[in-house]
């Protein structure tokens, strides 16, 4: 199938990958991939139609989307993380010392894909560098967090 703005759309195994590619200055890896919807559903025109709005309108916000992701994945590593990185005695390994919210982002950069999903809403996927395991999926809605945790599975 295809579509005006997102081009040739392809299931896969996690679902309606777009010929889109997101790419941004703020982040490293050059190319994210973007996936329609819901990986159970074939995307109608409509609905590609309004994943594109919400796609645009991410993009026309990226700065001030850039900047919540880094406020808040800091807040979650200084929560749940920090007490582990930052002392020796816990770890057994020389502090991390992030303590800013740049100085972490480094370690919040390997995206693994964009899902954008119904209601202006849309999930990143992150491989986080200092969890692997359970990486971080942050769901935004009007290009806002609405929740922040690990991958679900």
């Amino acid at each position: 199938m295809g579509h005006k703005f997102w081009g040739k759309v392809n299931e896969n195994w996690i679902g309606f990958l777009s010929d889109v590619k997101f790419k941004t200055p703020y982040l490293k890896k050059e190319e994210i991939e973007i996936y329609l919807g819901r990986d159970t559903s074939i995307p109608s025109e409509q609905e590609m139609d309004d994943y594109e709005k919400t796609f645009r309108s991410f993009l026309d916000n990226i700065e001030v989307v850039i900047s919540e992701i880094k406020k808040e994945t800091f807040t979650r590593y200084k929560n749940i993380y920090a007490k582990y990185y930052e002392d020796f005695h816990r770890s057994g390994e020389k502090p991390l010392n992030l303590d800013t919210e740049d100085k972490h982002f480094e370690y919040v950069q390997d995206i693994l894909y964009i899902r954008i999903l119904k209601r202006n809403t849309l999930k990143i996927l992150i491989r986080y560098d200092l969890d692997t395991e359970h990486g971080i999926e942050i769901k935004m809605k009007n290009n806002k967090i609405i929740a922040i945790g690990g991958i679900a599975a």
